[in-house]
């Protein structure tokens, strides 16, 4: 049994224990992971609020478009915001008359292809803002029916 004791006391003898530079080193990698781990939630977190700032004024759009689409054709071009918003959204409605139609490298001109003025068209852009910001914008085309 007295050998057990002397294993003992040789094991504690050659062991030297932790310095305080591979506790330093052991802290600042942990520091590093526990920085990358918050960071990495971090842009998780705003990119879910983008996103969800984004579908917010997909819905709001398409609701006001199904509006504009269902109702008489206005020569004045006057659609009033017929949603409600929630707080910190706006949304403007721009009425313009389309002068060409295609891209903007390959554009048309809507008097070349009909052979006079067309004023039967409406090009309507609604577009969303969420605390002054602008989120999304959508184009559509309205004619008399």
């Amino acid at each position: 049994m007295r050998w057990l004791s002397e294993v003992r006391l040789k094991f504690n003898r050659e062991q030297n224990g932790v310095g305080l530079l591979e506790s330093l080193i052991a802290a600042s990698i942990v520091a590093a992971i526990g920085v990358a781990f918050m960071s990495a939630m971090f842009t998780g977190y705003r990119s879910a609020g983008i996103l969800d700032e984004k579908i917010q004024a997909e819905i709001l759009i398409r609701s006001q478009i199904e509006i504009i689409k269902n109702s008489p054709y206005d020569e004045s071009g006057n659609y009033p915001v017929s949603v409600h918003l929630p707080t910190q959204y706006t949304m403007s409605i721009n009425v313009t008359s389309p002068t060409c139609i295609g891209t903007a490298d390959n554009c048309v001109s809507l008097e070349e292809l009909m052979g006079e003025p067309i004023t039967t068209i409406q090009e309507i852009t609604v577009s969303v803002q969420h605390g002054g910001m602008p989120v999304q914008s959508v184009a559509f085309y309205k004619a008399i029916q």
